[in-house]
Order: C-alpha cells, then structure tokens, then sequence
C-alpha cells in the first residue's frame, strides 16, 4: 500500500525523494519497503522514533486541521467518507495560511486550484493582476510584522543608546546572516539564536559601538 502510494500520488508529481522519513510501523521495517526505497527510488531511508516531534510536524498539524474540517463537515449523511475527505483538502489546499502568506497549493504549483462553483462569476480584472493582488494581500500580515519588529528594536536601540558608555555588556537583534551563524544556546539545529551572546563595549562611535564577546 505504501509503495503504490509513492508510486501514484508522488513520483509523478514530485519525482524520487531525496530521503523518506518515517517510524518503525510494520508498513515501514519490510524488507520489500527497504528495498523499494534504496534500490528502486536511489533514496536514503530514514527512520524516527514514534511522535518524533520535529519529524514531521508540519503534516501532522495539517492532519489536525483536516481532522476538524471533517468532523464539522455538514453532509456526512449524503457522503462516502473519500467524497468528504477529498472536499477538506481541497479547503485547506486553497485556503490562506498567515504564518506562509499564501495557500499550500500556491506554494507547490505557483497559482491557487480554481473552485467547483467559481465560474458563475464575472471577473472583471485579468488572472495576472488577481494573483498580484491576492498576493500583496496575503503577505501585508507578515510585512507587517517585520515591521513591527523593526520598530520595536528602533526604539529599544534608541532608548538605551545613550547609557551605553565603554565598559556596558550589551546584546544585539542579530541580522539574518548573522542567525544562520549563530549556534543557538540549546545546540538544537532546530533552532535558531535571536539575539547574541553578552559582549563588552569597547568603544562608542557616533551611531554605533565596538564591541568584543565577553
């Protein structure tokens, strides 16, 4: 079942896998799977413990999501459960998600799925300026956010400026470069450091300081 899944929902669509993440199920351990994956796909087999939480998190909150959508369906009298489950995922596939600024569907296939129903419309504008649109609205929450962030360093920076004198030990908002260099404090590659370790100022210049770690 797990290899006719690869084998019809994914490799048309996304070729063979880099690597295949998954628990120690019976799907999984057989040596038809292993041999599949290796030999067939060229790809490493990688296996997790239970619940690994950072393993693949990313599917399991959208299970969760699904999970609600078809709890709350409103014709589970009239459906096959597969009719149901199919009109979920479309809902979540074409849905805006804040935290990606776009839909899932956009993200893989470059434009939103066109909806059962959406053509009695008369749409006045081309495709091309709608998903421009579509785009810029999507987005504004996470710009604003960006910004939000930027005025509240601004105005922490511009309110402690003044008491920093050589001597201070300080700590700065690191920039994104700086992030990827960072090791954050639990050692967990998972994360990533948001401010640096103390450092001592040296000297203070006129819009900016000198500093060493400490």
């Amino acid at each position: 079942m797990v290899i006719q899944c690869l084998q019809q929902r994914w490799l048309p669509l996304f070729g063979s896998p880099n690597g295949v993440l998954c628990d120690h199920g019976g799907a999984f351990i057989g040596s038809k799977f292993i041999n599949y994956v290796n030999k067939i796909l060229s790809s490493r087999l990688i296996y997790a413990s239970v619940e690994y939480p950072r393993g693949n998190g990313l599917n399991e909150s959208s299970h969760r999501i699904l999970e609600t959508a078809i709890e709350s369906h409103p014709d589970w009298a009239g459906l096959m459960f597969p009719e149901i489950l199919s009109n979920c995922v479309l809902i979540y596939n074409s849905s805006p998600n804040i935290s990606i600024g776009n839909t899932p569907a956009a993200l893989v296939y470059g434009k939103d799925p066109r909806l059962p129903g959406l053509e009695v419309f008369n749409q006045e504008i081309s495709e091309e300026e709608r998903q421009t649109k579509v785009k810029e609205l999507r987005l504004w929450p996470i710009l604003k956010e960006q910004l939000k962030s930027f005025q509240e360093e601004k105005v922490q920076f511009e309110s402690s400026e003044k008491s920093i004198t050589p001597g201070s030990i300080v700590t700065y908002r690191l920039s994104e470069t700086e992030r990827d260099q960072y090791e954050h404090v639990s050692k967990e590659k998972s994360y990533r450091a948001v401010r640096s370790m103390p450092q001592r100022v040296i000297k203070t210049l006129d819009k900016s300081v000198i500093l060493t770690p400490l």
